[in-house]
């Protein structure tokens, strides 16, 4: 998934800083003699918007230092009085703020932003070295320019500090090459790596003379991997749709199969968020009846297994538990009772299943705790389903593309008479078609699709 990502993210550091500027406009109209009406805090807010974006005041956001912070706010602080200034001169009473009222709000707000930002920046830089959160990029390269991008991908001015350089296949390496912190791939591993480890980004680094470059280009896209080649090779037609961007201190050019709106994919979090909200409450109102019936016979309400996720990432999966204890230990001897051929187990009227479980299952109350799931950010409301680790582990490149989307609680195949669907190949197919067509209203369809298979109990057992 490829996106203009600097701009995303610079559109929502303002919308989360929208908070803060709220907090400070609060206890600004504490103090006696503000002046801040009820719609003057709407102008407000609309003005932070504008003043950030005039100020840039996410230009070098996450490597600027203490005193870098400070001149950021006080620049941007200086834009705010100003079209405050304004603003109120031409709206009269319409917009009104006391030059008290401004003072204070202009300071309380100065320091809850600095604060804010500075909380922000650690977070980030810190979940640059959480490996499982980071973006994880895999480099091709040469020996001739190993050293750089090493260099590259360790500064911390680095402005995209989520891209995590965590493999590096070096073709013209003669013998081993031990690189700490740092898997180093194999060239006759390259395509066997890529499918079974967690790859967000192929970053390649080559003289275009020497080397197939569009040849590998051509291999990762099959899976639906991100190809970012440093812009030194262009000399070359591609499948993939392309755009140039910026990737640690280099800039490259990205071959992807789709790109997707930048706006629709804040949207789809924003639904993801909301949802998983109401989920969770409905969750818990649901979780008070089902919890004694569940437990009954002494085992966990919630069942918590290893699923695989987005490009290859391993997160805990919660379900309310549908089978009896142990039930995982007697999947082996069930296998000649597959009734979906290819990487996926399914079993009818599996013998597993309790009584409240079949329950649960026809009317889908197990999947509630998933919204747990998309609250953290591991799963989407909407996407493919996750598979486990040992059917993953299985996967061929063209199967893993299904994994370059986040997976979700609902999905095509779910809403598609899931139970009559007998081929894991036709579940990749759907998978795929919704990926390369992906828009935040294709997830509309598919949550308005999934609400009617649910009111009719169609498609699960």
């Amino acid at each position: 998934m490829i996106q203009t990502r600097k701009g995303r993210d610079k559109f929502l550091m303002g919308v989360f800083q929208l908070a803060v500027v709220l907090f400070a406009i609060c206890l600004t109209r504490l103090v006696p003699y503000a002046d801040i009406q009820d719609l003057s805090v709407i102008s407000l807010l609309v003005l932070h918007f504008l003043s950030y974006y005039v100020s840039n005041a996410y230009r070098d956001f996450l490597s600027r230092g203490y005193l870098q912070e400070l001149l950021a706010i006080v620049r941007y602080s200086l834009v705010l009085v100003a079209l405050v200034s304004v603003s109120s001169f031409i709206l009269k009473d319409n917009f009104i703020v006391s030059r008290r009222g401004l003072l204070f709000f202009t300071g309380i707000n100065g320091l809850a932003l600095y604060a804010f930002n500075r909380v922000m920046q650690a977070y980030y830089k810190n979940k640059r070295l959480t490996q499982g959160s980071a973006k994880q990029i895999y480099a091709i390269t040469v020996m001739a320019y190993l050293d750089r991008v090493l260099a590259n991908f360790s500064d911390t001015s680095n402005d995209y500090l989520d891209d995590h350089l965590s493999a590096v296949t070096i073709l013209d390496a003669i013998g081993p090459v031990v690189l700490p912190g740092l898997v180093v791939v194999a060239v006759e591993d390259m395509m066997s790596y890529a499918t079974h480890a967690v790859v967000d980004e192929v970053f390649i680094n080559l003289p275009s003379d020497t080397y197939p470059v569009s040849d590998y280009i051509a291999q990762f896209e099959v899976m639906g991997v991100d190809v970012s080649l440093n812009i030194n090779a262009l000399e070359y037609q591609s499948f993939g749709a392309k755009r140039i961007r910026q990737l640690s201190h280099y800039n490259v050019v990205t071959f992807s199969s789709t790109f997707y709106k930048g706006s629709h994919i804040v949207a789809k979090r924003i639904l993801d968020i909301c949802g998983a909200l109401c989920g969770l409450a409905i969750c818990g109102f649901f979780g008070l009846f089902l919890a004694p019936l569940i437990k009954l016979d002494g085992g966990p309400v919630i069942f918590k297994q290893k699923r695989v996720g987005k490009n290859g990432r391993v997160f805990d999966f919660y379900k309310f538990r549908s089978m009896r204890v142990g039930a995982e230990k007697e999947k082996e001897a069930l296998l000649n009772q597959n009734t979906v051929s290819g990487l996926m187990f399914k079993v009818d009227n599996d013998p597993r299943v309790t009584a409240i479980g079949r329950f649960i299952r026809r009317t889908s109350l197990d999947e509630l705790p998933q919204f747990w799931n998309v609250l953290k950010g591991d799963m989407s409301l909407v996407g493919t389903r996750p598979p486990t680790v040992d059917e993953y582990e299985q996967y061929s490149p063209m199967q893993k593309r299904r994994l370059s989307f986040k997976p979700g609680i609902t999905g095509l195949w779910q809403v598609s008479g899931r139970s009559n669907i007998k081929d894991f190949d036709e579940i990749v197919a759907m998978d795929v078609a919704y990926i390369d067509t992906w828009t935040i209203w294709s997830d509309v369809k598919v949550l308005v699709r999934t609400l009617k298979v649910v009111l009719l109990g169609s498609g699960a057992k």
